[in-house]
């Protein structure tokens, strides 16, 4: 079975076509030209909605093993999309050495790739961690100003929330081992995230490559460690990092928790009611996701059976809770055939796109219960 129908494949194929290049403020920009506007964008969202729901449909009266036929097809077309199998694999590691962050020892190190490219992450270290010991991946969000990324995950969440403690503290005090690479254009990688991401589209990649591809390699790194490949392993990312978080666990099954803080909504969602996101998915995602892969919904689903938490805030701007809603009806089909309803849960939260003061204590208690 195709990802999408040709009906959708065929509406979107003519939406591509409508993207175009326009000069405003003397900047050069990409845009979205909708003809007949709402008419337009209307067309696409119930060729979108169609899709889901007729999905639904099937899923609600299929079985476990037909759902699961259905998933591994998409994630091989996931895998091709990312280019998974040409991954770069690791020539050296290296070590910068210990030091004490915010009461919590922590060793940054580096991966150094056959193909050039640096990996720089770091490795935080429990005083007490938990036996059998647990790795989580932690992925941050978009940060200007963030010049450390693990520092920025055991600090406050973000700037001017001085009172909500980064989701790697609570990680660390429950015993946690927490891994948090420096996602591309980030950290000790610090460059414009649209500029990376158009030059990777230009040779044909997306940032979403890159970054699932990088995270991929991190999790080779750890299961090729003999002190660290028997743990059980989670992936958390707020927004940006939900995003990647995400579609890591769709590619990779070595993960065998989920939690997703703010990364996706739906297309189908988005296009209905805000718009001028879509060309910040575009070059995230890469200009030919949609048409190949379908929704994002499609994405939570290939992680399914595994357990996924979803946090979610109210009035997210960027990432539209109706959309969430229809992800997670949608996604219970398939956590009803396996019989593993309790490891599919939302959390909604009041306020922004943003780290809500109860989240951190929310992710320990969702990896206690499901790692």
């Amino acid at each position: 079975m195709k990802a999408i129908s040709e009906t959708v494949r065929n509406r979107l194929i003519r939406m591509w076509g409508s993207v175009g290049v326009v000069k405003t403020d003397n900047k050069r920009a990409r845009y979205w030209k909708w003809p007949s506007q709402g008419a337009f964008v209307d067309h696409i969202v119930a060729g979108l909605q169609w899709e889901r729901e007729s999905t639904a449909e099937r899923w609600r009266f299929w079985s476990a093993e037909e759902i699961d036929k259905e998933l591994d097809r998409y994630r091989e077309q996931l895998r091709h999309y990312l280019n998974m199998n040409a991954r770069p694999p690791i020539a050296r590691y290296e070590s910068e050495g210990e030091r004490k962050l915010d009461g919590f020892v922590v060793n940054t190190m580096n991966l150094q790739l056959e193909d050039g490219t640096r990996l720089p992450f770091t490795l935080g270290m429990p005083s007490r961690p938990l036996s059998p010991p647990r790795i989580v991946i932690a992925l941050h969000g978009t940060n200007e100003s963030m010049e450390y990324p693990l520092g920025n995950l055991i600090g406050p969440a973000r700037r001017g929330h001085e009172n909500v403690p980064g989701f790697a503290r609570p990680l660390l005090e429950a015993g946690y081992y927490v891994v948090s690479p420096d996602l591309p254009s980030f950290g000790r990688r610090l460059e414009p995230i649209e500029q990376y991401a158009q030059l990777a589209m230009l040779t044909g990649s997306s940032y979403l490559e890159k970054a699932v591809g990088e995270v991929s390699t991190l999790i080779d790194w750890i299961k090729s460690n003999p002190e660290l490949n028997a743990y059980t392993l989670g992936i958390v990312g707020f927004s940006l990092g939900g995003q990647v978080a995400v579609a890591t666990a769709a590619c990779d099954l070595r993960i065998d928790s989920v939690i997703d803080i703010g990364g996706w909504s739906t297309y189908e969602t988005v296009f209905r009611l805000e718009p001028d996101m879509i060309a910040k998915r575009v070059y995230i995602c890469g200009s030919g996701f949609l048409g190949v892969l379908g929704d994002m919904w499609r994405l939570a689903a290939a992680i399914a059976p595994r357990p996924i938490l979803r946090i979610a805030a109210e009035e997210d701007e960027y990432n539209p809770l109706a959309g969430v809603r229809d992800t997670m009806a949608l996604l219970s089909h398939i956590y009803a055939a396996h019989g593993s309803d309790e490891l599919l849960r939302l959390y909604v939260h009041p306020g922004i796109h943003d780290v809500a003061p109860q989240t951190p204590q929310q992710l320990v208690e969702w990896f206690n219960e499901t790692m």
